[in-house]
């Protein structure tokens, strides 16, 4: 998992969580815990399983991807944003919630979102909730 404060940034290929915790919950690849911005190029690879790809918490955040975020197994999408914010999805980014998941590929909560999509959000249900609003 990568943990970033307020400001910071980070870079790399392919970021994959199949770690627990202590109390034996899986840890979400990339997590924003006082909001912020995430960026995903479209060479990179972030993927989870049984947990969140990319979460942004505490206020708003701000997602661009360009590449594949995914993830696999349990109730957990690929991205979260759990105070509003914005995702763009670029013409080269998949962002994908397999069918072994039953949750929505992007999910936006506690806030108003707002998602820019040029490429492909899969999932077995609802691919974006925008749980307080928003727009698409």
């Amino acid at each position: 998992m990568v943990r970033l404060s307020p400001g910071a940034s980070w870079s790399r290929a392919r970021v994959t969580s199949k770690r627990k915790n202590s109390a034996g919950n899986n840890i979400r690849a990339i997590a924003l815990l006082a909001g912020g911005y995430a960026g995903n190029a479209a060479t990179g690879t972030i993927t989870a399983v049984n947990a969140a790809g990319v979460y942004i918490g505490g206020l708003a955040g701000t997602l661009h991807n360009a590449g594949l975020i995914a993830t696999s197994g349990g109730t957990h999408s690929p991205v979260v944003l759990f105070a509003g914010g914005y995702v763009s999805n670029a013409a080269t980014g998949t962002i994908n919630a397999t069918a072994d998941t039953s949750s929505s590929a992007i999910y936006i909560n506690h806030g108003l979102g707002t998602v820019v999509n040029a490429g492909l959000v899969l999932a077995p249900a609802t691919a974006i909730n925008l749980k307080a609003g928003g727009s698409i």
